[in-house]
């Protein structure tokens, strides 16, 4: 006979608990990273892959110039717009009205143009206005400019409009 005590085994984890293990540390990883990814953006650690709020740069239809504008010169014009913000922000109800108004007036029968045009109009002129005021900004950025500035806007305007091969 063996008088050696029994000793209980250790029941093994099932290959389904592992996977959900896996899987959840998968996740907080990537919750993690995400995380990290965001703050080295907002901090800047990334700020050379583009150009500092540059789709609002091209929002106001200057592309390459606003692309070729010092960091400095870009926040300047944006700082700018952002104090005229009121004068191009629609309110969110105006533009649900007019999209309501458009519809109605493209379902109608019959079909009333004019209700149409006038609306789109209406929108392209604050578009039209919004442009306007960025070129404005734009003149008055570069007119600020001394000679030193100017020039090197120039070779970063030339690269930007030079074609890659």
């Amino acid at each position: 006979m063996n008088d050696a005590p029994k000793v209980a085994e250790t029941p093994k984890t099932g290959r389904g608990v592992r996977i959900l293990l896996a899987v959840s540390l998968s996740l907080n990883l990537l919750i993690v990273g995400v995380f990290v990814g965001a703050m080295l953006r907002m901090n800047g650690v990334f700020a050379h892959n583009r150009p500092p709020m540059q789709a609002t740069m091209r929002e106001l239809g200057y592309g390459p110039y606003g692309r070729a504008l010092s960091r400095e010169d870009q926040r300047a014009i944006l700082e700018a717009m952002r104090d005229r913000a009121d004068d191009f922000r629609l309110d969110r109800r105006e533009i649900r009205a007019q999209s309501e108004t458009l519809l109605k007036a493209l379902r109608a029968s019959p079909y009333r143009p004019e209700v149409v045009r006038a609306i789109i109009e209406s929108q392209q002129a604050r578009l039209i206005d919004r442009q306007i005021a960025g070129k404005d900004l734009l003149l008055e950025r570069i007119e600020r400019m001394s000679d030193a500035e100017r020039r090197r806007y120039a070779r970063r305007l030339e690269k930007v409009l030079t074609p890659r091969r």
